[in-house]
């Protein structure tokens, strides 16, 4: 159309302006760097950034950009080669490049799909390799989050996803082959905790649920080293992040509830997206089982989880009828929605599996069902009734409504 048409050559001129005229000092780069990271959203608007950083100043191309990133991993597998004891850590400039830089690259992939299949296609930028080669590197967390939001952007088809599973696994970013210490798990005890901020933590829950959404999960992730599938990841995320939440210290409760509702985010496409193996009709409690399957073991089975989960419905009850949710951001009511979505995938999940017959303890105990034990309680009940009357979010009454009729028809 002829407004389209308008909006291109708009966008044209802008991006001509801004690059083409910006003086060579670093300041003004990394300002014009973040102004690109800015304007790429909108599937045109990316289409065209992508084209235009194709072929246009030399320092502002996707050449110059993934070649910058592989200067640094070169660099610092130099320095490990070396013995180094110390690598030298990023400096401010170099961090804000990255981060900059990366952020080009997420918001162009995540917009528009032949953006993302150019650079997915070039065997000069290898944007993946280069991603997850730096990753792996010692920089600050938040060039790590920078890079795994980047890397997100592309798991937007089955086959993309499925490579970035094999690339994760191939990267040991999480530790599955051998110890478990280091990777991401060092970053989030002895960096983020002390710090009091999540950037990279987070950063990974959003890879996770963008690859548990892309499509059916691969049965053959590190396959040959380990048992073969995706459960370690889904269960660090259970054990290291969702059972230590309300453990953790928080800059503020932003960032507190921000991690909650990311966290709380992959548990819910766990039970939504992933489906039931052959393994869970067995009755062998010894068999490898679905992360589906998994995932309601734990809450079955720990009181600890399920006391979590119903903690946030309970904190969400109190506050939102106060309405004091404005002081802990949107991600409060995300994470009360999150919380009341998955006691209701959990309820109907348990209701499939008993009805099978094919549920056992991991210890060959004797399984609580989650509906007894709510039910058990009185406080959880009320807690959840309450939440019906919530005036600002339909979804919130809708779920709330959804388990108390599930706990309802199980009694």
């Amino acid at each position: 159309t002829v407004a389209q048409r308008q909006e291109s050559e708009y966008l044209h001129a802008l991006l001509q302006l801004s690059i083409e005229q910006a003086p060579s000092d670093t300041d003004t780069y990394l300002a014009v760097l973040k102004f690109l990271g800015a304007v790429g959203k909108g599937s045109t608007a990316a289409r065209q950034l992508c084209e235009y950083l194709g072929k246009s100043n030399y320092r502002f191309q996707w050449a110059f950009f993934f070649s910058t990133i592989e200067r640094y991993v070169m660099s610092m597998q130099q320095q490990s080669i070396q013995g180094t004891r110390t690598l030298r850590p990023l400096q401010p400039m170099d961090v804000e490049g990255l981060v900059a830089i990366s952020k080009i690259i997420e918001v162009v992939a995540r917009n528009s799909d032949t953006a993302r299949a150019t650079l997915l296609g070039s065997k000069t930028w290898r944007p993946l390799e280069n991603l997850f080669g730096l990753l792996c590197c010692p920089v600050q967390t938040v060039v790590k989050a920078a890079l795994t939001d980047a890397i997100a952007a592309f798991a937007a088809t089955p086959q993309t996803a499925t490579l970035i599973w094999h690339y994760l696994e191939a990267s040991q970013v999480l530790r599955t082959v051998g110890s478990p210490e280091g990777g991401i798990r060092a970053e989030l005890e002895d960096v983020e905790a002390a710090q009091r901020t999540y950037p990279f933590a987070r950063a990974f829950l959003r890879l996770l649920d963008q690859l548990l959404h892309a499509g059916p999960l691969p049965d053959n992730v590190g396959a040959g080293k380990r048992t073969p599938g995706v459960l370690p990841y889904i269960q660090f995320v259970h054990d290291s992040i969702f059972l230590k939440l309300d453990a953790r210290g928080y800059a503020n409760e932003t960032e507190k509830w921000s991690l909650h509702e990311t966290c709380l985010k992959v548990i819910l496409s766990v039970l939504q997206n992933t489906r039931p193996s052959e393994a869970d009709m067995s009755s062998d409690p010894q068999a490898c089982h679905s992360p589906l399957y998994e995932t309601l073991l734990n809450f079955l089975e720990l009181e600890q989880s399920r006391q979590l989960l119903l903690k946030v419905i309970s904190r969400g009850s109190d506050t939102l009828e106060a309405d004091h949710s404005f002081e802990y951001g949107p991600s409060f009511e995300m994470s009360v929605i999150y919380s009341l979505r998955i006691l209701d995938a959990l309820l109907s999940q348990e209701e499939f599996y008993l009805s099978r017959g094919n549920l056992s303890s991991r210890s060959g105990g004797i399984l609580r069902r989650l509906h007894d034990s709510i039910l058990s309680d009185q406080a959880p009940l009320f807690s959840i009734a309450k939440l019906l009357a919530y005036r600002l979010s339909p979804t919130i009454p809708l779920f709330a409504a959804r388990v108390l009729y599930r706990l309802s028809k199980q009694s």
